[in-house]
């Protein structure tokens, strides 16, 4: 098993010891430290899908729109990004 670690620098590192302490070799461990721009480029990320799947749902829904509409596009919408990582983690495995 590969583990993928992305955090701030302090706890990658706390993690990959731990990690190390149970055992895992230095090649299963995969991290990548954040800095501002990657937490940048993230934060965009999850912006635009919530955007685009929100704005598709208002465009498909027929109209008129009632306030329960607009509670289902907003979960949806932000259940999205969640739903593609763990889509994109269950592929990797």
């Amino acid at each position: 098993m590969d583990v993928f670690l992305c955090g701030l620098k302090l706890m990658v590192d706390d993690v990959r010891n731990i990690l190390k302490e149970m055992g895992f070799d230095r090649k299963q461990i995969c991290s990548r430290n954040t800095t501002d721009e990657t937490r940048t480029d993230v934060g965009s990320g999850v912006v635009v899908r919530v955007r685009v799947v929100a704005g598709l749902m208002v465009m498909l829904m027929p109209a008129p729109l009632k306030e329960s509409d607009y509670m289902v596009i907003g979960s949806v919408a932000t259940l999205s990004p969640w739903a593609c990582c763990s889509w994109c983690w269950y592929r990797r495995r």
